[in-house]
């Protein structure tokens, strides 16, 4: 999995903080989503990548 954040690679940085993921693919036409539950114990998502 790849992820970025507000224009920051957190690839790396992430995977201990995730907690639960899941990918809903959309109809034909449609926008595929997802939903993460990320453990922020470090405050990295407060902190450091929602600036």
């Amino acid at each position: 999995m790849w992820l970025q954040f507000k224009g920051k690679d957190v690839n790396k940085d992430f995977a201990p903080y995730l907690m639960n993921f899941n990918n809903n693919e959309g109809y034909s036409g449609q926008a595929d989503d997802i939903t993460m539950t990320v453990d922020d114990r470090d405050r990295e998502w407060i902190k450091e990548w929602c600036r």
